[in-house]
């Protein structure tokens, strides 16, 4: 737009941009570019440092078994391990992680027979971002006014046995963006509206 401030050179010092080193710190992160001079935002750009033993990095894949590429996040066929890559150097990487539904055993056998043909399977599925894992369960309980969404560590829901991974991309909101989205979601989600098939 010729009518916006054409950006100068700005100089932000290295300290100002990096974590203090320590066992959670993410080296990868968004920058916000400011505002011109009609407080139009100017966006943002990525921050990408390769990781070293200072500053170790926040994502932790060793435990998925599988991990595929979810809808735009790869134009041709990806090894798993180029995703971890993708996933490592992300700001925020969000990921589906798939279960089979309750820890019974019968379950996991016929989902690893109906999927190897093609026919789908009895699965839970929840997102994690910002290192918590987020779904949805019902209640037994129809009065209760409790929301259905919840958190557990990722890959770690306890009533159902863990799968795989979908890698979804890079979020660009901030941990306080994410946590007012669910916020809203929350009272919209309530356990007592759960329904297999309807509202899931």
């Amino acid at each position: 737009d010729s009518n916006e401030e054409i950006l100068g050179e700005t100089i932000i010092p290295l300290s100002q941009l990096l974590p203090q080193a320590n066992a959670s710190a993410n080296i990868n992160r968004w920058v916000e570019l400011g505002q011109s001079r009609t407080g139009k935002s100017l966006g943002k750009v990525q921050l990408r440092l390769l990781p070293d033993l200072s500053f170790p990095t926040l994502h932790k894949l060793e435990s998925c078994k599988v991990l595929t590429p979810g809808p735009g996040v790869a134009l041709t066929p990806m090894k798993s391990y180029a995703l971890r890559k993708m996933a490592l150097y992300s700001v925020a990487p969000v990921f589906l992680h798939v279960y089979d539904v309750s820890n019974d055993e019968r379950v996991q056998n016929a989902n690893y027979y109906i999927k190897a043909v093609g026919a789908g399977g009895i699965f839970h599925s929840s997102v994690e971002i910002y290192g918590k894992e987020y779904s949805y369960g019902g209640s037994n309980n129809r009065r209760s006014p409790m929301t259905g969404v919840f958190f557990c560590p990722p890959k770690c829901c306890p009533v159902h046995h863990y799968r795989e991974s979908v890698y979804l991309g890079d979020c660009e909101l901030s941990e306080t963006d994410v946590e007012g989205i669910l916020n809203d979601l929350k009272p919209q989600w309530l356990a007592r509206d759960y329904n297999l098939l309807h509202k899931n």
